[in-house]
C-alpha cells in the first residue's frame, strides 16, 4: 500500500465503477491530500497494483486491473478535477495571504502606537524637565530681588556689634552689615514681601502654561 492514506475505501468506492477520477475524489477527501497531480496519480497507482492483496473479492481485482492510469490522466474529466484543484489552491493561498497581510497591518498600527506613546512620554519628560529647570531660575531669582530689595533696610553698623569667639568677648569688623532697629519698617517690608511672592507665583505660573502648551 501507498504511504498516502486509503482507509475506507471499500465503503467509498464501488468495483463496478473504479476508475481514476473516484479514486482522486475520494483521495481529496483525506486529510493527506497533496495538491500534486504526480504524487496523487503514482500513489493511486500503487494501492491499485497492492489492491489483490487486501482483498480476496475478485470484482476488486478485476476492476483494478483494468484500469490504465496514464491513460486515463489525459482524460477531460481528470483534467477538470485538476483546474478545479488549482483554483481551489490558489484560493486557499489568497485567503492565507490575506490573513497574513491582515496580521501584518495590525502589528504595524501597534509599533506605530508604541512609538507615539514613547515619543508623548519623552516630550512631557523634557516639558518636566524644561519647566522644573524654569521654576528653580525663577526661585533663584526671587532669592536675588529680594536680596535687592532689602538692601534698603539694611545699613553699615556704626558700631562694632559684640560676639563671642574663643570663650572671650569681642567685636566684629566696621565693614560688616547689620539691620539696625530703627532703619527696618515692619509694615514695609512685610508689604515687599507679600508682593514680591505674589509676582513670582503669577511669573511661575505663566511660565509653567506656556510650558506646557
Amino acid at each position: 500500500m501507498s504511504t498516502l492514506s486509503f482507509d475506507g475505501w471499500q465503503t467509498a468506492l464501488k468495483p463496478e465503477n473504479l476508475t481514476l477520477l473516484p479514486l482522486l475524489s475520494f483521495r481529496r477527501t483525506k486529510d493527506d491530500f497533496t495538491y500534486d497531480s504526480c504524487k496523487e496519480h503514482f500513489a493511486i497507482s500503487k494501492f491499485l497494483e497492492n489492491l489483490n492483496f487486501d482483498t480476496t473479492d475478485q470484482q476488486w481485482v478485476i476492476a483494478a486491473e483494468s484500469i490504465s492510469v496514464k491513460q486515463q490522466v489525459r482524460s477531460e474529466e481528470v483534467k477538470k478535477f485538476w483546474l478545479d484543484i488549482d483554483l481551489e489552491k490558489a484560493e486557499s493561498e489568497r485567503k492565507l495571504a490575506g490573513i497574513i497581510l491582515e496580521q501584518k497591518e495590525i502589528e504595524l498600527k501597534q509599533k506605530e502606537v508604541d512609538i507615539k506613546l514613547s515619543k508623548n512620554i519623552l516630550r512631557q519628560g523634557i516639558k518636566d524637565s524644561l519647566l522644573n529647570d524654569q521654576k528653580l531660575k525663577y526661585a533663584e531669582n526671587l532669592v536675588n530681588d529680594k536680596e535687592t530689595e532689602l538692601k534698603p533696610y539694611l545699613k553699615k553698623s556704626t558700631k562694632r556689634k559684640p560676639v563671642c569667639s574663643n570663650g572671650n568677648l569681642t567685636e566684629t569688623e566696621d565693614n560688616e552689615y547689620f539691620p539696625d532697629d530703627n532703619d527696618l519698617d515692619p509694615e514695609s517690608f512685610n508689604s515687599t514681601l507679600d508682593r514680591n511672592n505674589k509676582k513670582a507665583v503669577a511669573s511661575i505660573n505663566a511660565r509653567s502654561n506656556d510650558i506646557i502648551n
